[in-house]
């Protein structure tokens, strides 16, 4: 059976190299973000240089619908997602209280709630399947002591990974692997947008 890939987050840094990488292997691929114009020109680049299907979608994984929206897009795609790469995140800086509730909750959901979604809703298929692969990105920052400032960063990528080794094990006879990937500082977009760069 064709497979193909849907990665969140997919318009710059380690998304958009997960879509590059997976493009040079002869995978097909749905790419999601925000940034619509993005999305397009990296899915043409794809496109003519792999000669891979790349469909996109824009949308913004703060909104609680968006995770049901994918899946339907793909759906109606008709199209079997055998990798899912939830890679989507940013950072908040400042302290914790400094931020409203709206932008830590708007945080949680993207680090956090679309990426439990979005396995629930794909990882049944692959569990039917008996094949399927999930990749969550996760971050050093997962293991590391809290830190003043960034107050949920680290302990949304420790969620992350204890999220993936329980995911793993519950499904790790049935044909389906779950994997937390935790990269150091890895520099890229996500820094300029943060301001650490």
């Amino acid at each position: 059976m064709h497979r193909t890939a849907l990665i969140t987050g997919a318009s710059a840094g380690i998304g958009e190299s997960f879509a590059r990488a997976l493009a040079e292997r002869n995978v097909d691929l749905v790419l999601t973000a925000r940034r619509l114009s993005r999305l397009e020109s990296l899915a043409d680049q794809l496109r003519q240089e792999h000669g891979v299907t790349v469909h996109v979608l824009a949308c913004d994984l703060s909104d609680a619908a968006a995770p049901t929206q994918l899946k339907a897009f793909t759906d109606q795609l008709d199209v079997s997602i055998g990798l899912l790469i939830n890679n989507a995140g940013y950072g908040l800086t400042q302290t914790y209280l400094a931020r409203d509730w709206q932008e830590h909750a708007a945080f949680m959901q993207v680090m956090m709630g679309s990426v439990a979604e979005l396995c629930h809703l794909y990882l049944p298929t692959m569990r039917d399947q008996q094949w399927g692969r999930v990749i969550n990105v996760a971050s050093l920052a997962g293991f590391m002591p809290g830190t003043r400032g960034h107050t949920q960063y680290a302990a949304v990528k420790a969620w992350m990974i204890k999220f993936s080794e329980s995911l793993s094990l519950e499904l790790m006879d049935q044909g389906v692997h779950v994997t937390a990937s935790c990269p150091g500082f890895t520099y890229s977009e996500f820094h300029d947008v943060t301001g650490t760069s």
